[in-house]
């Protein structure tokens, strides 16, 4: 793993489109070693904000910064240390899943050149922390969801020497691959990468994350570590629910939502009776 230092900075970010601020004044960062999440309901900007922070999207004020030893960086450079993995699946049509896991790797040698053999050890190494190696014959556009959505992390994993920011990559998969995405990062994380990661389940957010940015209607609404930010009150707040937020006793959060007003199961039960 690459042991060189990085910053990836959003300083008083915000981004405005269609005549409405989709986000407004965000502040995160990530360095080494860290795993950040970004929760909050639908339409609070989770996901331009992740494009904001990739450099897809030009912010309307604040500023973004992404270093590495303190260094600016041409684009190619920057891709080299930094990857993307959208919501959005591409369909991969005439692609091998080996084949798209590789070009990850075009930072690192250029779109017309062969790839070397660091390249396809890179591919395969990242194919083989996604558990996806079996299918590095097989046709992309032929693969589950699920399947398509670890081959795409892989890939990304493939590139980014620093830094992967992830959309949602948890959406595609069943339980047993959500738990063992998110236990590979915080494994690659503990030997220095660093990732952003948007989830909608809050319970694996803060199970796995070092810190959480809540976003409401594009406006940070809390920060900081897992059981500061799950807070019910603030929960109830963003998410228009009543919010119950307990430990397990291993460090585990569990969160329970109900619709406001919603009656007591168990006094339902009784009532029926």
């Amino acid at each position: 793993m690459d042991a060189r230092t990085f910053t990836l900075a959003a300083e008083g970010v915000s981004y405005r489109a269609g005549g409405r601020w989709l986000v407004r004044d965000v502040s995160v960062a990530v360095g080494p070693g860290e795993v950040v999440g970004i929760i909050g309901p639908n339409g609070a900007g989770k996901s331009t904000l992740a494009r904001l922070l990739a450099g897809l999207l030009r912010p309307a004020s604040g500023r973004i910064r992404f270093e590495v030893e303190g260094a600016a960086m041409t684009g190619q450079q920057v891709a080299r240390h930094l990857a993307y993995v959208p919501q959005s699946i591409p369909d991969g049509v005439g692609f091998t899943a080996g084949e798209m896991v590789l070009m990850g790797r075009y930072p690192h040698r250029g779109a017309f050149a062969r790839e070397t053999r660091e390249d396809r050890a890179a591919a395969a190494r990242a194919m083989g922390w996604m558990g996806v190696l079996k299918l590095a014959e097989r046709r992309f556009s032929s693969l589950s969801g699920g399947e398509r959505q670890r081959v795409m992390v892989a890939r990304a994993l493939a590139q980014a020497t620093s830094l992967c920011i992830l959309d949602e990559p948890t959406a595609s998969l069943d339980v047993r691959h959500q738990l063992e995405l998110l236990a590979r990062l915080r494994q690659l994380a503990d030997d220095g990468m660093g990732f952003v990661v948007v989830l909608h389940d809050l319970e694996l957010a803060g199970r796995w994350c070092d810190r959480l940015l809540l976003l409401d209607r594009g406006s940070p609404a809390a920060a900081g570590v897992p059981r500061e930010v799950l807070d019910a009150a603030v929960l109830g707040r963003v998410y228009g629910l009543d919010a119950r937020v307990c430990g397990d006793g291993e460090g585990s959060l569990r969160i329970d939502f109900r619709l406001r007003g919603e009656m007591d199961p168990g006094r339902r039960t009784t009532e029926a009776r």
